[in-house]
């Protein structure tokens, strides 16, 4: 009797796990040679997905080609959006200290930038395209802009870091929000080496107290 009940239940147990949506698993793409966008990742980055962009790799986003970041994209080498190309990000965008984001325009022609998620900058960022920010940059290195950047929510300026108009360039929006920096003073050597020596003798007399039997007087 118990074998009759327990078989169908194996049974539907299988069936359950049959039709059951599977998960779906993170993609990695990495760009070796280089080439357009499409020779080497999809026009979607999901979530959880991440492309990256190797070192001395120029990759190029071209007219009309839209691009739609929803993951991670990781620049070690250079990703040139042509004039007409479109890159579109509600994910992050991380520009390596190695790596350069270009944003080209000729002409009446632009590349087109849109950021509704995090683009955080080691490297080198210039647009001479259509650069709108509706969410956040930080900003650790250089920011070039030559075309038009509509900044409608927050830029980090990091310590260090600048942002640099070149003719043309119009900002509309909210100001950088520059973050100072936080130093530690420069201690001179020879402070250090009295600093080293209190320290010695301190635990030297706290051993020596120790050692020293306590004597009554009579």
């Amino acid at each position: 009797m118990g074998k009759i009940i327990i078989l169908p239940i194996i049974a539907a147990f299988i069936a359950i796990v049959a039709f059951a949506p599977q998960d779906a698993h993170a993609a990695s793409y990495t760009a070796t040679i280089s080439g357009d966008w499409s020779s080497f990742a999809p026009a979607i980055v999901n979530p959880g997905d991440t492309v990256t962009i190797n070192p001395g790799v120029l990759i190029t986003i071209p007219n009309p080609a839209v691009v739609k970041n929803q993951g991670d994209i990781i620049i070690d080498g250079t990703l040139n959006i042509n004039p007409g190309g479109t890159l579109k990000s509600i994910g992050t965008i991380t520009v390596d200290p190695s790596g350069i984001l270009n944003n080209l325009n000729i002409g009446k022609s632009k590349g087109l930038i849109t950021n509704l998620g995090i683009i955080n900058n080691f490297g080198t960022l210039t647009s001479k395209g259509t650069f709108t920010n509706s969410q956040t940059i930080n900003n650790h290195n250089t920011i070039t802009n030559g075309g038009i950047l509509f900044n409608g929510n927050v830029i980090n300026a990091f310590c260090g870091s600048n942002i640099t108009p070149i003719n043309g360039a119009i900002y509309v929006g909210n100001p950088t929000n520059p973050i100072s920096c936080t130093s530690i003073p420069d201690f001179p050597f020879s402070y250090s080496l009295v600093i080293i020596f209190g320290a010695v003798a301190a635990v030297y007399m706290g051993i020596r107290q120790k050692m020293i039997p306590n004597f009554k007087s009579f």
